[in-house]
């Protein structure tokens, strides 16, 4: 697998594979008192990824943005697999500012697979997020990846 180097902190560096390869990790997810404070840090990520492109600064995915979404990934996978009953108030905390979801649609749009699986995560067996999701375009989104040849099938299977 080719692999994206991301900064996890100063002291060292973690390597993120291009397509998830466990479903969550609760070393990466963090301990519950933690996940506040990552939250907040995956919505300034993802909004100053995502207006490095709207401003033209920046026009792929960055490092720094899949590891926001493939938190974001891993935090609801772990909430969905252990059957917690938090999972819409997880679900709901992720997305409370509008832009997350909306940046995450942009990721997949971009080719990102942890942001289309984030985002799958993001609607489980929440209709209401799913609804909002829908309303962002994810249904156009979708038609685009699946019909572009140019996609990676990674990208095309997790639509």
């Amino acid at each position: 697998l080719d692999r994206v180097r991301v900064p996890a902190s100063a002291e060292s560096a973690r390597i993120i594979p291009d397509t998830p390869t466990v479903k969550f990790d609760p070393e990466v997810v963090g301990k519950e008192s933690s996940h506040d404070a990552r939250i907040a840090s995956v919505n300034r990520t993802l909004g100053q990824w995502a207006r490095s492109i709207e401003t033209g600064s920046a026009s792929s995915l960055s490092a720094d943005a899949t590891e926001a979404a493939e938190w974001v990934r891993q935090y609801l996978t772990l909430k969905i697999e252990t059957g917690d009953v938090q999972l819409p108030r997880a679900q709901s905390k992720i997305a409370a500012d509008g832009e997350v979801p909306q940046n995450l649609l942009l990721m997949f749009e971009l080719g990102s697979v942890h942001a289309a699986y984030a985002l799958q995560a993001l609607c489980e067996r929440n209709a209401q997020m799913c609804a909002k999701v829908a309303k962002l375009g994810a249904m156009d989104a979708i038609k685009n990846v699946v019909a572009d040849d140019a996609a990676a099938e990674e990208t095309t299977c997790a639509a």
